[in-house]
């Protein structure tokens, strides 16, 4: 099972973590035990004996910081291991309903255009992308969504290839996503900065030779004159005058420059995450050719680990601003314009290829989250998936991807084309089934693995009308929100492609004779030779069409059964037209309706 799997590495992390902790106390003692040895070797040398005295405090003093050398490759390792664990657990909750609190939901991605994120989960709180996310990078979400949105359909085998070969590298899944971890700490708020540095490489600076030149005349000139006060061959008062005025400049930039400076100082976490995820990648070997080419473009120009570990240097001369230094070495060295001069000759070699690396490193990120399924599920499988002018259908044992696998009831379900309505009473599981349709598809369209043990379709275009709400401030209520949902459908018909239209309760919005009507007005409408229509409903006289002269269509139905009095479902799609209903059932369930009123 697989879920041991992950029990039993978290298990394997959690100790060594324990262990290392443990040793970080350890040296926190002996640090103390050093310092103390070398007080009183200063105090032998000072009062007794300066031989004794000197050694002591050398051996101390070294001994100090070698520990806290040690110490901080030791806090490292903690750290390294404190985000494999999270990873772990992130893998464990997906057993659960303990993913459901991932803090990335990918909500920004929710699109009117892309009605599909809405109606099927695929962003959004409890979404699909949640669940199967591993990225932490900008572009590593972005592709990601993007690739959910059925933007890379014309990649599609080759993707499916990539996934499959990292399919069967999860713990290369796993390490990629702990270090992201341990740079980011799980937090999204790299994205303007990012843009920003991105901007930035594609502008360049005319003023920097006035720069580099302060930056270089100034700090010299203030040395010269601090060891000209020294040695009484100057007044000290140039050397004040040229220390306040470095220190102005640092401080006072223009507002181009302090906007660059502070892109900069706020990509350290970014650019760290960037360049140990290089270096997870460079030590791959990887046997597909899309794979290999993204890989090569992480080579060109002296190689991105290279390219961002220096970047990350750069960024991290920054990061003084937050140490007692940083002040004198504004005053004395003009820090902040020797970063930004670094950073501009970095921008000479490397701004060419940076946003190639970084697409890169964010599209493994992508391919790796779409092997989620198959890292977590029992059944999974890759779907084969054709170019074709008839859409067709056909799954074995499918479940909806974010159901719990061991409660989930798997379908089978085959179609070639026509229209397939299908009914059934309240709660039967008619609307689960449209949506792990097309959840699967979804993932199947994006080059990612599906929760079914088969999984084949024709290439087409899936449209849905299932999560409709009112949009006041359109005015647009329920019913016209799905109209218009419908009426695109029969505008995308009209263009001879392949498509699926999933619909949920059709035109359930509206009275049941208007609704009646309008419902097979469309159905009719949409049974095209190019068309695949799934439709759920009520209303039983939508059954009737599948008889109907000119109409390729079939019945199916879910139903519900009694064990003693109770309401009980086995969620399995069957032929033919339901002849039940459970509405007064449930009434009385919750109990609106009671014996006493009968």
């Amino acid at each position: 099972m697989k879920k041991e799997y992950f029990s039993k590495k978290f298990r394997e992390t959690e100790n060594e973590w324990l262990k290392l902790d443990k040793q970080k106390g350890h040296i926190g003692n002996l640090r103390l035990l050093a310092a103390v040895i070398a007080v009183v070797g200063l105090g032998f040398w000072w009062k007794q004996s300066s031989i004794l005295g000197a050694g002591l405090l050398i051996i101390g003093v070294v001994s100090f910081f070698a520990l806290v050398r040690f110490d901080g490759r030791l806090n490292d390792q903690v750290r390294l291991l404190e985000a494999r664990k999270t990873v772990l657990k992130r893998y464990l909750d997906r057993y659960d309903n303990g993913w459901y609190q991932f803090s990335d939901t990918g909500e920004e991605y929710l699109d009117e255009s892309f009605t599909n994120g809405i109606d099927l989960d695929i962003f959004g709180p409890r979404s699909v992308f949640q669940y199967i996310n591993i990225a932490h990078t900008m572009h590593g979400r972005d592709l990601l969504a993007d690739a959910l949105k059925g933007k890379f359909m014309n990649d599609l085998a080759a993707r499916q290839e990539c996934v499959a070969e990292l399919a069967a590298d999860l713990e290369g899944a796993v390490r990629l996503e702990t270090v992201a971890q341990k740079a980011m700490g799980g937090k999204l708020g790299e994205r303007k900065y990012v843009e920003k540095f991105l901007q930035s490489l594609r502008r360049r600076d005319e003023n920097m030779a006035v720069k580099n030149a302060l930056s270089f005349v100034l700090p010299i000139t203030t040395v010269v004159a601090i060891i000209g006060a020294f040695l009484g061959m100057m007044d000290a008062k140039a050397a004040v005058v040229l220390i306040l005025l470095q220190l102005f400049l640092s401080l006072n930039a223009s507002a181009a420059v302090k906007e660059k400076l502070d892109m900069l100082y706020e990509m350290y976490r970014p650019l760290e995450a960037y360049s140990q995820l290089v270096k997870v990648l460079a030590e791959k070997n990887f046997k597909s050719p899309y794979l290999q080419k993204e890989v090569a473009k992480l080579q060109n120009k002296g190689g991105a680990q290279e390219g961002l570990r220096k970047l990350s240097q750069i960024s991290g001369m920054l990061k003084m601003q937050n140490s007692l230094l940083y002040l004198p070495l504004c005053g004395l060295l003009m820090w902040n314009y020797h970063s930004l001069r670094l950073y501009n000759n970095w921008c000479e070699k490397y701004a060419k290829e940076t946003e190639k690396w970084l697409e890169a490193i964010g599209n493994f990120e992508a391919l790796y989250s779409l092997a989620m399924i198959k890292y977590v599920k029992e059944n999974s499988t890759l779907a084969e998936i054709t170019e074709t002018k008839a859409p067709y259908l056909k799954m074995s044992k499918a479940v909806h991807p974010l159901l719990q696998e061991s409660q989930a009831v798997a379908n089978s379900f085959a179609i070639d084309g026509g229209l397939a309505v299908i009914t059934g009473s309240n709660m039967s599981g008619k609307t689960t089934f449209l949506r792990t349709i097309g959840v699967n598809l979804t993932l199947a369209y994006a080059g990612g693995f599906v929760c079914a043990q088969e999984f084949a379709a024709a290439e087409m275009r899936l449209m849905t009308s299932m999560r409709i709400s009112d949009d006041v401030s359109r005015g647009i209520s329920t019913f016209y929100g799905e109209l218009l949902r419908i009426k695109g459908m029969v505008e995308y018909a009209k263009m001879r492609r392949p498509m699926l239209a999933l619909i949920d309760e059709i035109f359930k919005g509206t009275n049941s004779a208007d609704r009646i009507i309008g419902a097979e007005e469309t159905l009719k409408t949409l049974n095209k030779p190019w068309v695949l229509t799934l439709v759920s409903t009520h209303d039983f006289e939508l059954c009737d069409l599948a008889n109907r002269e000119g109409i390729k269509g079939i019945n199916y139905h879910f139903e519900e059964h009694y064990v003693e009095g109770n309401l009980k479902f086995d969620y399995t799609i069957k032929p033919d037209r339901c002849r039940t209903s459970n509405a007064q059932a449930l009434m009385r369930l919750v109990g609106i309706i009671t014996d006493e009123q009968n």
